[in-house]
């Protein structure tokens, strides 16, 4: 068959497909609206918890830094934040053990790397320490801050990722027992 033959081919079965999906994307089509779901209950019990409240960093000496945010309808998020920002928590739960202050890289005691068994990340965690970066730097690496990532709580370290390279980065991590399905 020459090429004209397999390009008709193909545009033949091309139409004869239609719009029609997948099974697989339509179940992916189908976890994507549940998680969609999850995410839009945990904004709004977080709204209603603390409905105006400002995130704060932990330096590398320990001290409290207000990151600067900007008014949505969901209350205050960082400048670099998408537009489905749910505002921030008055407080961490109480379950969450201690992140150690000016932490430099590795897994701290009680915490792992926020990444599934693939040593994938989740996108919204992705975007949220894109979004982190340029605000923890202002106060150097070990500055931390934590939040409700994608139904989770997650630490966002700022943190060297090759000091000799002058590369900055911002590590995720997550509660040892709160492993995502």
């Amino acid at each position: 068959m020459d090429g004209l033959g397999v390009l008709l081919l193909f545009h033949i079965l091309a139409e004869g497909l239609g719009d029609k999906k997948s099974p697989e994307h339509e179940a992916a089509d189908a976890a994507a609206a549940a998680l969609k779901k999850s995410g839009d209950a945990n904004a709004a019990e977080l709204k209603a918890s603390a409905p105006g409240v400002a995130p704060v960093a932990v330096t590398p000496q320990g001290a409290a830094a207000p990151l600067a945010t900007v008014p949505t309808d969901k209350g205050p998020a960082l400048p670099a934040a998408t537009p489905s920002a749910v505002p921030f928590a008055s407080a961490t739960p109480a379950s969450l053990p201690p992140f150690p202050v000016a932490w430099q890289g590795g897994q701290p005691p009680g915490w792992e790397f926020a990444e599934d068994s693939a040593h994938h990340v989740a996108p919204e965690i992705v975007k949220r320490a894109q979004a982190l970066l340029p605000q923890l730097w202002q106060h150097g690496a070990g500055t931390h801050v934590q939040e409700m990532t994608g139904g989770q709580w997650i630490t966002y370290n700022a943190e060297w990722h090759d000091k000799v390279k002058g590369i900055k980065g911002v590590t995720a991590y997550r509660a040892k027992a709160a492993k995502a399905a």
